[in-house]
């Protein structure tokens, strides 16, 4: 029945105009026979933006024509896989959320090797060099960053003020940022407000403040502990001190969009990538709000060193494309200066962090006040392409979520969790 499936969709794939996903056009003067042609695969989220990326570099190219193809989220993965496996397309660049679904990308033979053809230590990749050293695969370049994930506390100004409550600002920790979250939990109206924010049970969210104690790319019996006080916490907040919505009404989609909760007034504080601006401003925009927030640093955990998280969204060449050197400086041009200067001015973090990419980030006209929250910090701890990471964590979730709607206990969920890492060798004894 997959296989069937599969097949379909590659048919599909074929076809102009099947399916859900959009495909640009492109528009050129001289005859295309002369050209050469990129198809260029990304998410619907990111068209946009995407698509002006796309048009300035055919500009600065006119030889190259890129069709770039946005697919929905939920049909991206399956996408790739089709053009990859069983065909119905060409496809020549392609772009990964997280550096996890880049290794499994590799592990599938679905990405070039370009160790040779790129220079990850020259002059191309001055504006993220310390992120490439964490993306490459037994010292193999197979993926371009071109957006960096930071995290911060988004905070609804409103509200604080309200309640009399100065603005969180410099270093604070977990333990600071739940007293804060009661104080500022009130019903009103018949409505409650939250201090903070719960995320639905399949969201990996709730590990942040795990991350930020710098454990991140290793499954440690140490880690695992942590995982567990964090799970606890989210409980806690949930449950003991109703200081963030129950996991258990987080029932259908409507209340999985934290965002729109959190611009009705319904959450005073979220923790939420940089993402979240773009997001926020999209909805400002086409809701023609007066929205009062800003940023505030992560918090750290208590009598220990704090890390940044910091995740980055890649792009690939695929080992199907005939023309890997043209779709490299596609790659190229899109986490370059160029491109990071056409995604800033969208309010969007590229990996290209350099002072005049930063300043376009603040003189944005829907920026937080402190939009410097998402790059002043003193360490990081970078996301590595780790398949095996990614698989501890799926079952990690499987059984907090199971938790968190109080179908089973604590204690009950991480002897499951641990065992089953055990049996698959995902667990070491110690961080190295």
């Amino acid at each position: 029945m997959k296989r069937f499936f599969l097949i379909i969709l590659a048919a599909c794939l074929s076809f102009t105009g099947c399916g859900n996903h959009e495909t640009e056009e492109t528009f050129a003067e001289t005859d295309e026979a002369e050209k050469t042609v990129l198809e260029f695969y990304t998410w619907q989220d990111e068209k946009n933006y995407m698509t002006k990326v796309v048009n300035a570099f055919m500009e600065d190219h006119p030889d190259i024509v890129v069709n770039p193809h946005f697919i929905p989220s939920s049909e991206y993965g399956q996408t790739i896989s089709v053009l990859h496996n069983i065909g119905g397309g060409t496809i020549d660049l392609f772009a990964e959320s997280k550096p996890s679904a880049s290794a499994a990308d590799v592990k599938r033979n679905y990405v070039m090797d370009i160790t040779e053809l790129f220079d990850a230590g020259g002059e191309k990749a001055r504006g993220y060099a310390e992120m490439m050293e964490s993306l490459k695969i037994n010292g193999k370049v197979y993926m371009i960053p071109y957006r960096k994930s930071t995290w911060a506390v988004y905070y609804n100004k409103t509200i604080f003020d309200e309640a009399g409550i100065p603005y969180p600002e410099g270093e604070w920790t977990w333990e600071d940022y739940t007293e804060l979250a009661r104080k500022l939990t009130k019903e009103e109206d018949g409505r409650r407000i939250y201090g903070s924010i719960s995320f639905e049970t399949g969201s990996m969210w709730w590990r942040t403040p795990v991350r930020t104690a710098g454990i991140e790319n290793r499954m440690t019996e140490e880690g695992l502990e942590m995982y567990k006080k964090a799970a606890w916490w989210n409980y806690q907040m949930a449950y003991e001190y109703r200081a963030q919505p129950a996991f258990t009404e987080l029932t259908d989609v409507s209340s999985y969009d934290y965002v729109s909760r959190f611009l009705r007034g319904d959450i005073a504080m979220i923790y939420c990538g940089d993402w979240c601006m773009e997001i926020i401003a999209q909805q400002m925009k086409a809701r023609k709000m007066d929205f009062e927030y800003d940023v505030a640093p992560l918090p750290g955990p208590v009598n220990s060193e704090k890390y940044m998280p910091v995740t980055s969204a890649v792009l690939q060449v695929s080992a199907r494309s005939e023309h890997p050197k043209e779709a490299l400086m596609l790659a190229e041009y899109i986490s370059g200066e160029k491109g990071a200067e056409i995604l800033a001015e969208n309010g969007i973090l590229p990996a290209w962090d350099t002072e005049p990419i930063r300043e376009i980030l603040r003189n944005n006209i829907y920026a937080p006040e402190h939009i410097q929250c998402f790059w002043d910090y003193d360490k990081a701890v970078y996301t590595f392409p780790n398949e095996e990471m990614d698989e501890a964590l799926e079952i990690v979730n499987r059984y907090v979520g199971q938790y968190f709607l109080k179908e089973i206990s604590l204690d009950t969920a991480f002897e499951n969790i641990r065992s089953i890492l055990r049996e698959r060798k995902l667990i070491a004894e110690n961080e190295k």
